[in-house]
């Protein structure tokens, strides 16, 4: 970014460059010299835009310093063939001239972006600043849509929806639509970017979508509409085959319960159901883990003295309200956002870990259970070996049963087995 310092002389000049309502900043790393000089252009800005067929006319100041009386002579270069550019007055020698350049036929060139230098010019001395330079056509092309491709199927409810851009535009209006005519607009966003997510969508449903290119000449119109279709979205609820779990009366135990999905599906929406038999749920801090690593604090020493949790975590719900017992029950809303496990993979281990941050008061994780809304078809896996149904050729195989890819029960010896 360049910029025109004010008239002044230092000889332990210093840049700081801070971020807006922020803390973070940067400081070059050596000092370095401003001697006077004896013109200076002071413009109030070194970029400018302009709207074709518009002229531009840009003012700044010519100044002097250290006696400097000189008549010099103001012109330009840079500028493209065909642009015109003119000065008034054409000429100065008193300090704090005010001077303007006219650029004309600006539809006489192409749109972009011009680096002119004006150059003041006297018999012993000169000076120039380069000015930028962006001309931008009155014109617009409808935007050209990208992807999803126009009739794609088996999209996410969640998905990137990319178009091709032009240097020429600063901003995007986006349109989603139930239908092709867009008079059941479910979705309009404004943005700088090439690209949109659409959270929230339906799953199983035809959506039309349209992007109108903008800038400060004004805005064009809505292109012609892609259409796609979302995946369908299913629930199911899992629950962990590991529990009860009892915690300890004594010192400051962790457990831990796990839940194996085997589904390669993207998550829509997770709800937790938790049944927790402890006294005193405020020592307690109940944190769920997805297989990407992503953790959501459900319950972090909350309720006091109350006792017991008999709860449904679900975003959508209201937030808790402790009573007796149990301290938390109903439908709920999380101290976290369960959200954040949205368009992950529910494939791998789901974690629920149960910190008992003090001593004395034990009870037992009687109950942990997943509802997971999954994009596509979730295959059921009955008997929990990690086989699907559909493949599984011994179902109903005994819990913690080692199988083979069939599903089907694997016979070992013990080691020691031989003679």
């Amino acid at each position: 970014h360049n910029v025109l310092l004010p008239g002044m002389t230092t000889s332990f000049g210093r840049f700081m460059v801070k971020a807006s309502d922020n803390i973070f900043l940067a400081v070059n790393d050596t000092s370095f010299e401003i001697t006077e000089s004896d013109i200076v252009l002071q413009f109030d800005r070194l970029d400018e835009t302009i709207c074709a067929p518009a002229d531009l006319v840009i003012p700044f100041e010519y100044q002097t310093y250290g006696g400097f009386n000189e008549t010099v002579t103001f012109a330009s270069t840079g500028e493209p063939a065909g642009l015109g550019v003119a000065f008034n007055p054409t000429t100065a020698t008193a300090n704090n001239t005010a001077v303007t350049m006219t650029l004309s036929n600006t539809a006489g060139v192409s749109p972009g972006i011009y680096p002119i230098s004006v150059i003041a010019t006297g018999t012993t001395s000169s000076q120039q600043v380069e000015v930028m330079v962006e001309i931008l056509d009155g014109s617009f092309s409808d935007v050209v849509l990208t992807a999803p491709v126009d009739g794609a199927t088996e999209i996410s409810v969640s998905p990137n929806l990319d178009w091709q851009g032009d240097e020429a535009y600063s901003s995007y209006d986006l349109e989603v639509a139930t239908d092709v005519a867009f008079t059941n607009i479910i979705l309009m966003a404004t943005t700088a970017f090439t690209e949109f997510q659409a959270d929230g969508l339906l799953g199983n449903t035809t959506y039309f979508w349209r992007v109108k290119p903008k800038n400060e000449c004004g805005e064009g119109n809505f292109g012609t509409p892609f259409s796609f279709s979302t995946v369908s979205v299913n629930c199911a609820s899992f629950s962990a085959a590991d529990t009860p779990i009892a915690i300890s009366v004594n010192g400051t135990p962790t457990i831990t319960s796990t839940i194996t999905i085997i589904n390669d599906l993207l998550i829509n929406d997770v709800n937790v159901t938790l049944d927790l038999d402890h006294s005193f749920v405020s020592d307690l801090v109940v944190t769920l883990r997805s297989p990407a690593g992503t953790e959501v604090v459900l319950v972090s020493n909350s309720c006091g003295s109350a006792d017991n949790i008999a709860a449904v975590f679900d975003d959508d719900a209201s937030a808790f309200v402790c009573n007796n017992n149990p301290a938390i029950g109903g439908t709920v809303q999380p101290i976290g956002n369960l959200a954040a496990f949205n368009g992950e993979s529910a494939f791998g281990d789901w974690v629920l870990t149960v910190e008992d941050t003090f001593d004395e008061d034990g009870g037992s994780l009687d109950d942990f259970t997943l509802e997971l809304c999954l994009e596509g078809v979730i295959l059921p896996d009955s008997d929990g070996d990690g086989v699907f149904d559909s493949d599984d050729l011994c179902p109903n195989t005994p819990a913690g049963s080692e199988v083979d890819t069939d599903g089907c029960p694997v016979f070992r010896f013990a080691s020691d087995n031989f003679s």
